[in-house]
């Protein structure tokens, strides 16, 4: 699409040969492709150079790409993946260096976390990016716009805005929404 200038896969792990030709096909496109291991041996600065600033970001998250230990709840788990930490300090970098216009978290499949720790995780990464956003938005150019993030007597989000796009999530809502796979706009 003309409207999509470059893409950064970041925690890619465990090419087969039957995906070897995406891989490839997605390099000679110009997509940037850093395994996990690449992202602990660079480090979070040097793969940050290969994004570029002050750009409109759409970022995308597969909960596979965290650690088993930390979400087991997914389709193909496979050791050796982020924790949880890591991929905050990378959202915050991004959200930072530039405008994210969109999310989203795919892949969690809580029947295979009894312990429903999985949704959890992409509960609060999606509940700390959405707070990084709002908070990077109110101290860069939102001056006229700003926005409060609370967190009310029932343990709800709150997202207040004096556009009047205030809007709350509760954490069993946003369990059972992303257990059922839906999308949160």
């Amino acid at each position: 699409k003309k409207y999509v200038s470059g893409m950064t896969q970041i925690g890619i792990r465990n090419v087969s040969s039957t995906a070897k030709d995406g891989y490839l096909d997605a390099r000679s496109r110009g997509s940037c492709i850093f395994s996990v291991r690449h992202f602990r041996r660079l480090g979070l600065e040097k793969i940050l150079e290969s994004i570029p600033k002050n750009k409109r970001y759409y970022i995308s998250i597969d909960i596979d790409a965290f650690d088993p230990s930390i979400a087991a709840g997914t389709g193909t788990p496979s050791h050796g993946g982020f924790y949880y930490y890591e991929v905050l300090e990378l959202l915050d970098a991004i959200i930072k260096q530039g405008e994210v216009i969109g999310m989203d978290l795919v892949e969690v499949a809580p029947d295979y976390d009894l312990t429903f720790s999985t949704s959890t995780l992409a509960a609060q990464l999606l509940m700390n990016a959405i707070g990084r956003i709002l908070y990077y938005k109110n101290n860069k150019n939102w001056k006229n716009k700003m926005s409060l993030v609370s967190i009310d007597d029932n343990n709800c989000l709150l997202i207040h805005s004096n556009d009047f796009s205030n809007f709350s999530l509760h954490p069993q809502w946003l369990r059972e929404r992303l257990s059922e796979s839906d999308f949160i706009d």
